[in-house]
């Protein structure tokens, strides 16, 4: 038997983890000494541990890890999960992509130039070194 901070150690869970999984009823304590409140699980348990921690990693839900751990088929919503994260693979490829552009296309202005648009008074202006324009 191992108490809560030898299983987090283990399972590299923190010991707030564990005790919000037990709360949520996805890992609990094999039993907890009625004399000390110490939480004590199994060894077997990690294994347990192991899978609700790479779900949690790979995005899933409370809900949905609570689905899986009780028995319901993985391998559809592994694909799925695989499917969204390619779809945000290629999204922030697009972005990527843009800013590699703009960084190109961007260039400092001269430090004599100020357009009149940047003044904000008549007497104050924006310094040249924080003005930059996309060459067209």
């Amino acid at each position: 038997m191992l108490r809560i901070g030898e299983f987090s150690k283990l399972s590299m869970l923190t010991v707030k983890a564990l005790r919000y999984y037990e709360k949520e009823g996805l890992l609990v304590p094999s039993s907890v000494d009625e004399r000390t409140g110490y939480r004590l699980y199994e060894t077997a348990q990690l294994s347990d541990a192991a899978s609700i921690k790479a779900l949690r990693q790979l995005g899933f839900s409370i809900d949905e890890v609570r689905s899986h751990i009780s028995g319901a088929p993985i391998r559809d919503a592994l694909r799925q999960k695989e499917a969204e994260l390619r779809q945000r693979q290629n999204d922030i490829s697009s972005m990527l992509s843009i800013i590699k552009f703009l960084l190109e296309a961007v260039r400092p202005l001269p430090a004599t130039y100020i357009p009149s648009q940047f003044f904000l008074h008549q007497t104050t202006k924006v310094p040249a070194s924080a003005m930059f324009f996309i060459a067209a």
